[in-house]
């Protein structure tokens, strides 16, 4: 629309000219400083063209943010969390997304993974999503979507973005990590060496526990 605009301008320059008016200089106003709070994203109230437009025109001083919560599941069966601000990084509207497909439309927040464009979609308020390429959590460095989807325990490639509180988790949910026994790590092990029990315990001089070989 911009180009369609400069090329009738100029095209029509004289005519434009005799209708010009001068403008009152003391009606002028300033735009609103950038605040950082503007880059804080609740997707259950934007739409998404309005997400991807809020991104164009801050995400070079503030790139938009959500929250990602990560727990973790203690042999104990305490949970240990953290609610880390997550930086979305180049993102855009794209044309198609699994999220298209989905009936019903995924509640907002909620991401997927595209293994065809290598970007995360998520949903926003209006069931249609963004796409971004890399995330970068709070004191890290920016990583693409498919790092994100592989580091964060992102189980079938699917998961929401929010505050989620303890009683809010369970095992096999996206961003919930179990700490597992020893004794599992060591069984998981030497089944991927193919190697008989006995025979491992006598090579690394360890006991793997009770259980069929």
């Amino acid at each position: 629309m911009g180009s369609r605009l400069l090329m009738d301008t100029l095209r029509n320059f004289e005519e434009y000219k005799k209708h010009a008016q001068v403008q009152d200089l003391s009606q002028v106003t300033s735009a609103p400083k950038i605040k950082k709070e503007w880059s804080e994203i609740d997707f259950s109230e934007m739409e998404a063209w309005q997400v991807e437009q809020l991104s164009r025109a801050i995400s070079d001083q503030y790139p938009l943010r959500t929250i990602f919560t990560f727990s973790r599941i203690k042999r104990s069966k305490k949970i240990k969390q953290r609610h880390i601000s997550m930086q979305l990084l180049n993102m855009f509207i794209p044309e198609r997304s699994p999220m298209y497909d989905m009936d019903p439309a995924p509640e907002p927040g909620t991401f997927v993974y595209d293994d065809q464009s290598q970007t995360l979609h998520v949903s926003c308020a209006d069931g249609n999503p963004v796409a971004v390429t890399h995330i970068k959590a709070e004191g890290s460095n920016a990583i693409t979507a498919r790092d994100f989807v592989n580091g964060y325990e992102i189980r079938d490639h699917t998961g929401q973005f929010g505050y989620f509180t303890e009683d809010e988790i369970h095992p096999g949910m996206s961003g919930v990590r179990v700490t597992k026994r020893r004794e599992e790590y060591t069984k998981s092990i030497r089944r991927k060496m193919k190697m008989r029990k006995k025979d491992f315990e006598r090579l690394y001089n360890v006991k793997t526990g009770r259980g069929r070989d």
